[in-house]
């Protein structure tokens, strides 16, 4: 009973992380792209 609910609990945060990260890799994206087209100009 006990390691079911560790499992979910360790999906639901999976899940959060995930689009945690994303978030992230989103942002760093967005300042690399601000980055070379700063430079490009």
């Amino acid at each position: 009973m006990l390691e079911i609910s560790f499992v979910i609990i360790l999906t639901k945060r999976r899940d959060r992380d995930r689009i945690f990260i994303l978030k992230i890799s989103a942002i760093s994206l967005k300042q690399q792209f601000a980055a070379t087209g700063n430079s490009h100009d």
